[in-house]
């Protein structure tokens, strides 16, 4: 079993559970979010910014009452743990050798579970920062805590009827998410994609700039140049050039020796988080930078 057909197959039994069970037409919150929300509440970008990022958000944004969102989230609560134990199980024959300098330490083996976390935030999002609780919006906010729980360092909270309760414990659980975020490997686990990867990209220490084979403009001020290292059969890599000077240089390891270089597509900004700088080798290769320019991880459609 290939890896990418076993994270494959660890969606579906999630998802096939919560899609069996929509009920097309308007979520019941729809119309009641916020008119805004704190910029304490973390952003999504890099979530949405996926391709199957509409896969999930159809789950909760075409119901038409809370009692499905309900049973969606019971169902997903449980399933999630049933892929948890699958990926304990079942896994460890179709994970790259950690021992492989670009494979993240655990970073992988979450994908299986983690891809849901951004998912269930976008739910709590609709109620931060409600003055008003009603039972429903109480419901509903227990329900994804619980959905939470199939990781155990999730915070344990509980919501009741005092809105500042209720806001004290959202935050716990924004707190928790953006610590998420913090690791790479982490980060790059909860990207909902069946690509390969997260890969991390390996530092190399150099002192000039090397020929560039294609180069991308992020800021005004930076620009990604693609290098190749040795010959022909050599290695591709990058170097970040930042107001003249040479920031760092890295290299792709996972990227096949064929032809290379940048989509033409403009990096897409993914707020507090970064960049996501298109690639492609005739498949697609995916970059994610942090907010300094700095690569993060990176990738590879199959």
């Amino acid at each position: 079993m290939t890896l990418s057909r076993f994270l494959g197959f660890c969606y579906l039994v999630i998802l096939t559970f919560i899609v069996s069970i929509i009920i097309p037409g308007r979520m019941l919150f729809a119309q009641d979010r916020l008119e805004k929300n704190p910029p304490e509440f973390p952003g999504l970008e890099p979530f949405k910014a996926s391709r199957m990022w509409a896969v999930l958000e159809n789950t909760y944004s075409e119901i038409d009452n809370l009692d499905s969102i309900i049973v969606i989230l019971k169902a997903f609560a449980k399933n999630q743990n049933k892929s948890v134990e699958m990926t304990e199980e079942m896994g460890y024959d179709v994970w790259p050798d950690e021992e492989d300098p670009a494979v993240f330490s655990g970073g992988i083996q979450k994908r299986g579970s983690y891809f849901a976390i951004p998912w269930l935030m976008a739910i709590l999002e609709s109620l931060w920062g409600r003055e008003e609780w009603g039972e429903d919006n109480i419901e509903l906010a227990n329900q994804v805590a619980q959905a939470l729980t199939f990781n155990e360092n999730a915070p344990i909270v509980e919501f009741t009827g005092d809105s500042k309760h209720n806001g004290k414990e959202l935050e716990k659980i924004t707190e928790w998410f953006k610590s998420l975020t913090d690791d790479p490997a982490t980060y790059g686990s909860m990207i909902f994609t069946f690509d390969d990867g997260p890969w991390r990209p390996l530092s190399v220490e150099m002192q000039e700039f090397l020929p560039a084979v294609d180069s991308q403009s992020i800021a005004s001020n930076c620009i990604l140049r693609l290098i190749k290292l040795g010959d022909d059969k050599g290695v591709w890599g990058l170097q970040c050039k930042l107001q003249d000077e040479l920031l760092w240089s890295a290299i792709l390891s996972k990227v096949p020796d064929d032809e290379f270089s940048f989509t033409g597509e403009a990096p897409t900004n993914l707020g507090d988080y970064g960049w996501k700088i298109h690639m492609h080798f005739g498949e697609y290769v995916h970059l994610y930078l942090d907010p300094e320019y700095r690569l993060l991880f990176y990738f590879t459609s199959w």
